[in-house]
């Protein structure tokens, strides 16, 4: 049974949202506000497959909280979707460079949110069995283990910007379109193109001097170039 760790300060919400999870087939864990979801995912017994984060918490914001998991081992490769009220792009931008995987807006469906969630999990069991380790371009991208490492030592992506570096991976020099890379890594998910810019930025950033491997091809995509 795969476990979701739901981070919610509205203790109805909370409780109707779990509900309407559990029976979907998934354990949930709740917590009230950042610091207890910290600790929560840094427990020994801690194995989370996802993480539900609301933005607005009374301690820890939902994008501090996001930014700590991704730092923490235990987390470091878990799937995040933020779930808040914010609508404006900034914030929305703000959410997936701050290491989240997805962004839902309430008020939503659960249906949708439930979506959300399989596609997230869909996407990750995909492309865990695609390529077992690649060496390109001064990194080692590691599928099976959803790691990418340079000069041994480990980058801290988001789900999303794990899946775009291992697609240039896969096929180095090749130019990949913005829509091939929707649909890739965001085929049940409504974005823009202007998203896959937002994330190829944030992953340039944390790349930092090997940023210059990712190419933009003016009015194509972006290639890896090995």
């Amino acid at each position: 049974m795969l476990r979701i760790l739901f981070v919610e300060d509205d203790s109805s919400l909370l409780a109707s949202l779990s509900y309407v999870l559990e029976r979907e087939g998934f354990s949930v864990r709740g917590a009230p506000d950042g610091r207890t979801a910290l600790a929560l995912a840094s427990a020994p017994e801690a194995a989370f497959d996802l993480v539900l984060l609301d933005v607005n918490l009374p301690d820890l914001d939902g994008f501090q909280v996001s930014r700590r998991l991704r730092a923490m081992a235990s987390t470091a490769a878990t799937p995040i979707i933020l779930v808040t009220a914010r609508t404006e792009v900034d914030d929305v931008v703000l959410g997936l460079e701050q290491f989240a995987d997805d962004y839902v807006t309430k008020p939503f469906h659960p249906r949708v949110l439930i979506a959300r969630i399989h596609a997230v999990l869909r996407r990750r069991g995909s492309t865990d069995a695609a390529l077992p380790a690649l060496h390109v371009a001064g990194l080692d991208v590691d599928a099976d283990a959803r790691v990418v490492r340079v000069d041994g030592e480990p980058l801290a992506l988001t789900r999303t910007e794990f899946d775009i570096l291992l697609l240039f991976a896969s096929r180095p020099r090749h130019v990949f379109t913005r829509e091939a890379i929707l649909e890739h890594v965001h085929a049940d998910v409504e974005v823009t193109e202007r998203t896959v810019d937002f994330q190829i930025s944030g992953l340039r950033r944390k790349l930092g001097p090997l940023a210059r491997c990712i190419e933009t091809v003016r009015g194509v995509g972006y290639k890896l170039e090995g």
